[in-house]
């Protein structure tokens, strides 16, 4: 085959308040910037002040790849990030009506 599989891989993690925002990214982020470059371009947009924008860190961490695809290779692979700010997704989740341990999440996607 080529790679691909239909099976999901699912991890399951409990956030507590040290949690400050979710990286979802396709491989053609990760094969070019690992875990701690992700975290350190979106920490950087996160500690400018309390109003930051996931949407913009987002955005950011696709154009990092996108540079470092364009120095490597000719090719640039499939490069899409989605970044969720976890405080303010927890504490509209906490407003909406349900049961306690449901949230609801909003996302921001930016492609490249």
């Amino acid at each position: 085959g080529l790679g691909v599989s239909c099976e999901p891989e699912i991890t399951q993690y409990n956030l507590d308040l040290a949690d400050k925002f979710l990286i979802c990214a396709t491989d053609g982020v990760w094969d070019v910037i690992d875990n701690a470059q992700a975290v350190k371009i979106v920490h950087t947009l996160y500690e400018r002040s309390n109003d930051w924008d996931p949407l913009e860190a987002a955005h950011t961490l696709c154009i990092s790849a996108r540079n470092r695809w364009q120095s490597l290779s000719p090719m640039i692979d499939d490069i899409t990030a989605l970044v969720v700010d976890l405080h303010r997704a927890l504490a509209c989740g906490k407003q909406g009506k349900g049961r306690s341990s449901e949230y609801l999440l909003r996302v921001d996607l930016s492609i490249c």
